[in-house]
């Protein structure tokens, strides 16, 4: 048996892995090829937010996955090597007065940072032209989706926790806890040292993982895959290599799978995301935040622009045991 996986992101790595901790896998007989067209963990699957709830949807697949989760990171020292740990959660609304956003508003102020591909953080770049963004304004922000209508009754009021102290609780109308008995688990990695560990965990069980990889064509006969051709990047003229007698191809490249399965159909979502240097309270928190009237956002002000905002935001926050916080959200964008 010849398996190539295309795609490393957390699927393609957990395909990988799982192959070969499969009982009948045995890298003399079978070969596990995974094939990268950047590095390991370099699009969403390394910068996403990491969030784990036992609350989410759909519910048939939800409680598999996260018991999966602990497992992993039980047989593997997670909690070390990705960051794997419980954490509360819950959802705010809030007002935000010209008090309190006017402090926020300086040029001298330290800019966040936003991750990079390797899973480290550098300043966010502050674009000085202004670009077609600005043209794309008319399409309303699309809400990444955490919870069907069921999950979102499962919204309880209650009090602010005491130990949620970085946040300004004078700014919030309302805070909500999600759980309800038997669904209320919250729990948390690092996206980035999840996928790469993973990608090593499989590695040293027999795969062989190529980087800079990119595949470029897919080539059946009557009885199926026939080979996998992928153009090695890091080479200075691209040689074009063929992996001979494929018997099985999984597809994981995330956005990019609509081009070599076109009939899939498969588009990406376009969100951003920064992370800030901070060590608070381990809680992952939604947020519904109304604006001033006439606020304008700070990276507006760096632009010479004038547009107002909409008046609503809705960034999502998540803190994360090394001493980060990571933030996502179109009001994010640099």
């Amino acid at each position: 048996m010849s398996s190539c996986t295309v795609g490393g992101g957390i699927i393609g790595c957990t395909t990988a892995y799982f192959l070969t901790r499969h009982p009948k896998f045995n890298p003399e007989f079978h070969r596990i090829t995974l094939l990268e067209a950047n590095v390991i963990a370099s699009g969403a699957s390394g910068k996403a937010g990491g969030l784990l709830g036992l609350w989410a949807y759909p519910e048939c697949l939800v409680p598999l996955s996260y018991r999966l989760h602990r497992e992993l990171a039980e047989e593997h020292d997670g909690a070390k090597l990705w960051g794997y740990r419980r954490v509360g959660c819950g959802s705010i609304r809030a007002v935000v007065k010209d008090a309190g956003i006017k402090p926020a508003v300086s040029t001298n102020s330290t800019p966040p940072l936003i991750s990079d591909q390797n899973g480290g953080a550098s300043p966010v770049p502050i674009r000085k032209t202004t670009s077609d963004d600005d043209k794309k304004e008319s399409k309303d922000w699309e809400k990444l989706p955490k919870q069907d209508t069921d999950a979102s009754e499962l919204l309880k009021a209650s009090p602010l926790p005491k130990d949620l102290d970085w946040l300004d609780d004078s700014l919030i109308d309302s805070y909500d806890e999600m759980g309800s008995e038997g669904r209320s688990e919250t729990a948390q990695v690092h996206p980035f040292l999840f996928t790469t560990t993973i990608a090593k965990l499989a590695e040293a069980g027999g795969a062989s993982i190529l980087e800079k990889a990119k595949v470029t064509k897919i080539n059946y006969s009557k009885a199926g895959v026939r080979n996998v051709e992928y153009q090695k990047r890091q080479s200075p003229d691209g040689d074009r290599i063929s992996i001979d007698d494929v018997t099985d191809t999984i597809i994981t490249a995330g956005p990019w799978t609509g081009k070599l399965l076109p009939t899939t159909r498969i588009q990406g979502i376009r969100a951003h995301s920064v992370v800030f240097n901070a060590d608070v309270s381990p809680y992952a928190i939604f947020t519904e935040i109304k604006l001033p009237i006439d606020y304008i956002p700070e990276h507006r002000i760096r632009k010479g622009q004038k547009k107002k905002h909409r008046g609503r935001v809705d960034p999502e926050v998540y803190a994360r045991p090394n001493g980060e916080v990571y933030a996502c959200g179109k009001d994010f964008e640099p």
